[in-house]
């Protein structure tokens, strides 16, 4: 039996025989960290030319922690994701090598004691670097005089959640490397098993989208758990996001879950990787797989995932996205995949048809999957739940990304999940069921959603379904619907004040915390109104009101006389450089909520505007007109051209046609041909006015 002295012996012989390793690791975790991170302190206190200059006090909110880790220096996971390659190909090379093999199995050391001497060498030689590298880090920090910026449990946290991406990264190589006898077969394997679970999650949304003309993106959780959990690089990457920046209370289940997975994870093939090195024999040193009775599986799963991923991806990348060449590169890709794989099995030509019945099933799989999707045989584009199955019904306008904009306590301004809010779920399913079959029976005559703005986009809007059923989970889809369907639906929704508030934006908006209020007519310069806190909270409640009892289609129908924007005071600045509260005023940077129009029957907040002295300019004077250009582009397949126009009556007749741009909130009621390019007293540079 061998003792603890000679086991630790064993254990620095295997450190020692990689030591280029250690070198390595040793230099590039001090480079990529500890100086990098140096670079990155300095350059935040000294300022650039694209940042202010930064104080110490400014450092506070910056996650530190994110720099050992990976997450706030990409360059530095990528490197802890070839160090774990590295660590588990050398520590474990030499099975794969018929003579080395038979010389450390004749070495009187149970095969569980040799998995575990070059376990934990490798374990070591990234250790002993990244606690060094951390601590040198940390004391670097302190140096620069950045002490309020550092949190020592976060900096623990951050420290931890690395160490377990490394084993989840480290163990999955291992795994690999008893897989396979040869070195090359060891190091794909690896690579494989790092990216498959990110593939499969990939296909999981690319696939129905390519094919799916109803798929609507938001149906992608299934593939975020996937990718999040079940990837060794998604787990890792999950996991410096959460123990790299950790804030709150809030938090606390995503950072749950991402170690309890990781946990499990590194438990799992810890078990996986020693039980295949006991059962693994000696005489497959040398061969493309240590078991190969697998060989057909193996190249089945990894012939139709890939296969399919390369016909989009070709397609894509060659700009052709129909089914037709996704379907015969997918094709072709299968074929040469297979032959491939025999060719890395046997290394022999002669043998690339070698394996006819997994080749076979490979293309049948990736054939069947193809005209399933192509001819949608399950019926996906066409489904419509029963509205007895149905717990609530949501739905959202694509336009309304371009007529709203939603407040967010975090940073300014946020695009709302209108699908996902809960105060948004309609119990009664009409008229929302009925819109869908609408969408439904368009796509069945020819009118698609990919078609809309090349053919429809007069008539025709995408809408996106949230079906929630009362068992199960949700459903999404996305419909082609006519513009007149939708107004409908809307306006009977809107017939209730809960859902109308929960809709408009400025209900969400916290007064306290607006800063500036501006006002824009159609001359498009901005106004800062100078109002007291009590005048703003009395503008926002007359707009309020103003929304609430307007008639909906006016919104869609009529142009709005102007528009008012709420600006929050913020702590970020561009590029993510960050700005301490003391010098918010110098650097100006507000978010803006922008896009809160004002109609001519918006008596309240006119008559408030008009009593606070500020009045809206519904025309733009031709004294205040210093050029104007006609662009036009009546006809789409000749070029734009660019007419000055300086006849006083036909400026004045143009200025006549002028109205505050706005899309309306289904969009695209008036799609302009021609634009005013337009230079006024009011303000320095041109602006573009559509003619409709």
């Amino acid at each position: 039996m061998t003792s603890k002295i000679s086991y630790s012996k064993f254990i620095r012989e295997n450190i020692r025989r990689r030591g280029w390793l250690l070198a390595v690791s040793m230099i590039l975790m001090f480079s990529m960290q500890t100086l990098w991170t140096a670079m990155r302190i300095e350059t935040l206190l000294s300022g650039s030319a694209h940042s202010p200059k930064a104080d110490v006090a400014s450092l506070e909110n910056l996650h530190f922690a994110g720099f050992l880790n990976g997450l706030e220096n990409p360059l530095f996971a990528v490197l802890v994701v070839l160090l774990a390659l590295c660590c588990a190909v050398s520590g474990f090379s030499y099975l794969h090598r018929s003579e080395e093999t038979d010389f450390f199995h004749s070495l009187p050391l149970a095969r569980r004691q040799l998995f575990l001497i070059s376990y934990t060498g490798g374990l070591i030689l990234f250790l002993v670097p990244y606690l060094l590298a951390c601590i040198g880090t940390i004391a670097t920090a302190y140096a620069m005089g950045i002490v309020s910026c550092i949190s020592i449990a976060d900096c623990l946290l951050s420290m931890l959640g690395c160490i377990l991406g490394f084993l989840i990264l480290y163990q999955a190589a291992i795994v690999a490397m008893m897989l396979t006898g040869k070195l090359i077969s060891g190091i794909l394997a690896a690579i494989v098993l790092y990216v498959y679970t990110e593939m499969i999650a990939s296909l999981s949304n690319a696939l129905p989208s390519h094919f799916f003309d109803t798929y609507h993106a938001s149906a992608a959780g299934s593939a975020d758990l996937i990718r999040n959990f079940l990837s060794p690089i998604g787990l890792y990457s999950h996991l410096y996001a959460q123990t790299g920046w950790f804030e709150g209370t809030d938090r606390i289940s995503l950072l749950l879950s991402a170690l309890f997975a990781a946990v499990v994870w590194i438990v799992l093939t810890w078990v996986a990787a020693y039980f295949l090195y006991q059962k693994r024999g000696s005489e497959t040193a040398g061969t493309a797989l240590s078991y190969p009775f697998f060989a057909g599986w193996i190249k089945f799963f990894a012939a139709v995932p890939a296969s399919l991923t390369l016909g989009l991806f070709v397609a894509s990348f060659y700009g052709n996205n129909s089914d037709t060449w996704v379907i015969l590169i997918s094709l072709l890709s299968v074929v040469l995949l297979c032959g491939i794989t025999e060719f890395i099995y046997h290394t022999d030509l002669k043998q690339v048809t070698h394996g006819k019945v997994s080749s076979f099933l490979s293309i049948v799989t990736v054939a069947g999957i193809l005209v399933i999707l192509h001819f949608d045989l399950f019926g996906y584009n066409t489904w419509l739940p029963k509205e007895s199955e149905l717990k609530s019904i949501a739905f959202t306008a694509d336009s309304f990304s371009n007529y709203f904009t939603y407040y967010n306590d975090g940073n300014g301004t946020k695009s709302y999940g209108l699908l996902d809010e809960k105060e948004l779920q309609v119990t009664a399913p009409d008229p929302l069921l009925a819109l869908a079959k609408d969408g439904v029976q368009n796509y069945k005559n020819g009118i698609k959603t990919e078609d809309i703005y090349e053919e429809y986009a007069d008539d025709y809007m995408q809408i996106s379904i949230r079906f929630t059923p009362k068992y199960g989970m949700p459903v999404y889809r996305d419909y082609a619907v006519s513009k007149n369907a939708v107004l409908d639906s809307l306006e009977t929704l809107c017939k209730n004040e809960t859902y109308r508030k929960n809709l408009f934006p400025v209900f969400q908006l916290d007064t306290d915390k607006v800063s500036e209020v501006k006002l824009t007519d159609i001359y498009q310069v901005p106004q800062t109104l100078s109002l007291s806190s009590e005048q703003k909270t009395e503008l926002f409640h007359a707009y309020e009101q103003d929304i609430l009892k307007t008639d909906i289609r006016i919104l869609q129908t009529e142009y709005p006389i102007a528009e008012l924007t709420a600006e929050f005071p913020t702590n970020y600045h561009a590029g993510n450089d960050l700005i301490s509260e003391d010098s918010i005023e110098s650097v100006t940077y507000l978010a803006p909520m922008s896009q809160m129009y004002i109609y001519e029957n918006f008596t309240n907040t006119l008559d408030l505007l008009s009593e606070y002295g500020y009045t809206i300019r519904r025309e733009i004077a031709l004294s205040d007109v210093q050029h104007m250009d006609l662009e036009s582009n009546l006809d789409e397949s000749e070029p734009t051209t660019l007419q000055a126009i300086t006849d006083p009556e036909e400026m004045q007749d143009l200025l006549d046609q002028l109205h505050y741009p706005c899309p309306g909130i289904l969009g695209g009621k008036d799609l302009p041909r021609q634009y005013i390019e337009l230079s006024h007293t009011a303000y320095p540079y041109p602006i573009y006015y559509p003619l409709v």
